[in-house]
């Protein structure tokens, strides 16, 4: 067959590619690169800069399959922080280079070398299915810990207690009307009550929204990070669940708010007497940035949110630097929670004149890791966060623009546009070949570590729920399941994901959990528990190298494969027929597996045709 052999070079900081996988500073390492035997090939050098000035090493020829020739070189880094591309020259002449972006005949720039850390990443996370939980909307375990009406009132507005099930804000007429203070009792009892239920759905580490004292039901406005909320449990109570969890092999991360704090909280005490930054004895006014006596800086203009300022050392050691810290005291036993997902980490610890954010999460990561190596620590970043995602910062973030986004605004065709402060559900053609550009772009940027580590979604608290918004097309949700199972990086669900709960705009998105099992969707419920199975025991897509195959506007494909096995996904949310090129992993002519439906399939020179989404195990 006629193809080009450009398009069969392939090199990954995987461990096909890579031997060590994860190396020491200094450590002899071995890096390979393949390309079809068929190939225009006149020499191949390994591309590097470690100290500021171009070092280029020819590669040899060695290995060579049924299809592919592989190129290695034997050297060392003596960095924390491996980088290095390809550079080709091709025997017409010309010459090309090869990096995490794929194949160019120009220069490239650096920021899209392949990258490779030495620092380990924590090692249960390739096989982690998150399950993020809402607490107060997920099941009531303990009612005697229920909040009651009119029990007190927080910004000018009396607690509420709704029924399990009533939509969170219809009550107060517009959906968008958050009612912030009113309740459904969801507590941590009613977590470890459903425990059996998350095992059947396979799911192993819970991340939970904020669970500390606070007078909200989001609580994002942290009264006191050393008390857990008595209407959600308490410490003996968390304790029992952690330890419940590692019994059965799960793990924990916590919700972090520490940009800001309520103004209810002991630091700041707005409406007390006691000590704190807005009382007469302002013993951590420091805490705060003040601008006069009564106005102070906080998280987008919400005067309830006071923002936290990290030129205080002492708050730096209160947070996270002494071992009686709050992010340490949670990490120590009894509780020994497994990392913390942070809010807004984007915006922690910058603010005008200050901007030393790279610098304090080093300090974070520093203090964290030598308490326990393998914690995970997961940041909110809804824009470009690949400043945070270098060595010594975070394991990994919310991945909105290198997934989520570009999955959403292809699937429904909408995307949300601020301006002055208003939101916009704009429409907008965005296609296949736009979301892999995107994908690949955010993906090409950070080390490859980083990339396992990233934290996919389709929902979560602050997002409406995606099966709303496609209008309740199933085939659309399905593909994009598809994607969030078999994408680099850990994917996670939102409760209620797995049985179709609906919800648009926050509070919507945040309806009370369904657990009446005549009202789920089985089918959906089924595709996810067959997901969540296959990624579980599939070591090619926890860690196994990632090649894009195909993009149009309406369809993608792209392969996850190690040693032992090659799986190739395809997206296709209107049923379209595609052609998808696996001659560029090397099969001409063999049989493929629906890993879905256990299908059997024959493909012929080097296509292999699906209609619909789909991930097949080349055989």
């Amino acid at each position: 067959m006629n193809f080009n052999w450009l398009e069969t070079v392939f090199s990954c900081p995987s461990a096909q590619f890579l031997n060590p996988e994860y190396p020491k500073q200094g450590e002899e390492i071995i890096i390979s690169i393949r390309v079809s035997r068929e190939n225009r090939i006149r020499k191949i050098f390994l591309r590097t800069s470690p100290e500021g000035e171009e070092i280029l090493q020819e590669m040899q020829p060695g290995k060579v399959d049924r299809f592919f020739l592989y190129y290695s070189i034997t050297t060392r880094f003596y960095t924390a922080k491996i980088s290095y591309r390809f550079f080709i020259m091709a025997c017409d002449g010309r010459f090309y280079h090869y990096n995490n972006r794929g194949i160019q005949s120009t220069t490239p720039l650096d920021c899209f070398d392949f990258k490779l850390l030495t620092e380990r990443s924590p090692s249960w996370t390739a096989e982690a299915v998150f399950y993020q939980i809402f607490p107060d909307r997920f099941y009531n375990g303990n009612p005697a810990r229920n909040y009651r009406d009119n029990e007190y009132s927080y910004q000018k507005k009396k607690v509420k207690v709704r029924q399990w099930g009533e939509t969170p804000g219809s009550f107060s007429g517009a959906l968008s009307t958050y009612q912030y203070i009113d309740f459904y009792n969801g507590d941590l009892e009613g977590i470890l009550t459903k425990l059996d239920y998350l095992n059947q759905l396979g799911v192993n580490c819970l991340y939970l929204t904020p669970i500390f004292l606070s007078p909200s039901n989001h609580k994002y406005d942290t009264q006191d990070y050393f008390e857990i909320d008595p209407h959600l449990g308490d410490k003996k109570v968390f304790s029992e669940l952690t330890a419940e969890l590692r019994r059965r092999g799960m793990r924990i991360i916590l919700d972090g708010v520490f940009n800001h704090s309520g103004i209810s909280c002991s630091w700041f005490n707005q409406s007390s007497d006691k000590s704190g930054a807005c009382s007469s004895d302002p013993s951590f006014r420091e805490f705060y940035t003040f601008l006069d006596k009564d106005k102070y800086e906080c998280w987008l203009g919400v005067s309830s949110l006071p923002k936290l300022n990290f030129k205080s050392v002492r708050l730096r050691d209160l947070l996270y630097r002494k071992s009686d810290s709050v992010m340490q005291y949670w990490m120590r036993e009894p509780f020994s929670i497994d990392g913390w997902r942070y809010d807004v980490a984007n915006m922690l610890a910058r603010q005008k004149d200050f901007q030393e954010y790279v610098q304090v999460w080093h300090e974070i990561r520093i203090a964290l890791k030598s308490l326990n190596p393998e914690s995970y620590l997961m940041g909110e970043h809804f824009f470009d966060g690949t400043e945070l995602l270098t060595e010594n910062c975070l394991d990994g973030l919310m991945n909105y623009q290198g997934f989520y986004f570009p999955i959403y605004r292809w699937l429904t065709g909408k995307s949300d546009f601020k301006s002055d402060g208003r939101g916009q559900n704009l429409e907008i053609t965005f296609t296949g070949l736009d979301a892999a550009a995107q994908m690949q772009d955010f993906f090409s940027a950070i080390p490859w570590q980083k990339a396992l580590g990233q934290y996919n979604l389709l929902n979560s608290h602050d997002r409406p729920r995606l099966i709303s918004v496609l209008g309740g097309d199933l085939n659309k949700l399905k593909t994009a399941i598809l994607a969030l199972f078999t994408f680099p990086g850990i994917p996670s669900l939102f409760y209620g994901d797995e049985i179709g709960l609906e919800g648009l705009r926050d509070p919507d998105c945040r309806r009370c959990m369904i657990w009446e099992e005549r009202d789920w969707n089985s089918g959906l419920l089924s595709h996810y528990k067959k997901l969540i199975k296959l990624r579980k025991k599939s070591g090619a897509l926890q860690s196994g190298s990632f090649q894009w195959l195909h993009s149009d506007e309406k369809s993608l494909s792209f392969s996850r494969f190690n040693q032992s096995e090659t799986l190739v996904t395809v997206l296709s949310p209107e049923n379209k027929a595609v052609l998808v090129p696996v001659w560029r992993l090397g099969y001409l002519d063999g049989e493929a597996e629906s890993a879905l439906t256990e299908q059997k399939f024959k493909f012929r020179d080097g296509f292999l045709e699906s209609t619909g989404s789909d991930i097949f195990r080349l055989l």
